[in-house]
């Protein structure tokens, strides 16, 4: 998979649906197209930019309640890998002024259906299930935070 065609994948996401499966539908429906392995690039090129964003200083710019380093002592991890999902999930653009530009980092927005549209995809090209596509799925990089460790 390209990086180019995984941004058309991304610019996929209806934003007009309230419901996030609604949201995600014609994202999902166009990747289970493609072959498994495929899916699972995408996956793996979604943790990879994901990876890009896990850091110090983009983590001390979400939401300030749940901020890394705010006074309250209180960093959420998952919020800030949701919030990471939401950079991503609104297109290559946004993406890359992020990642020049930590401040730019959404406050009070977070995506984290955007790290089920592998397996959604997987799921409806096969029918297998959530173990079997884990067990076959290879990522060069974890998009969970710290794993980044050169940014922390």
């Amino acid at each position: 998979m390209t990086d180019k065609y995984f941004w058309e994948l991304i610019s996929m996401i209806d934003w007009d649906q309230e419901d996030d499966d609604d949201q995600l539908l014609p994202l999902v429906e166009e990747l289970s197209r493609n072959p498994e392995s495929e899916i699972m690039e995408f996956d793996n090129i979604l943790a990879e930019k994901l990876y890009e964003l896990d850091g110090k200083e983009y983590a001390k710019n979400i939401d300030p309640e749940f901020a890394y380093g705010n006074p309250e002592g209180y960093f959420s991890m998952d919020l800030f890998l949701y919030t990471r999902c939401c950079v991503v999930a609104n297109g290559k653009g946004f993406y890359e002024n992020v990642l020049q530009n930590p401040t730019k980092m959404p406050k009070g927005y977070d995506y984290e259906p955007l790290l089920e549209v592998g397996f959604s995809s997987f799921h409806l090209k096969t029918k297998k299930s959530f173990d079997e596509y884990l067990d076959n799925r290879q990522m060069s990089v974890s998009w969970e935070t710290y794993s980044n460790k050169s940014k922390w």
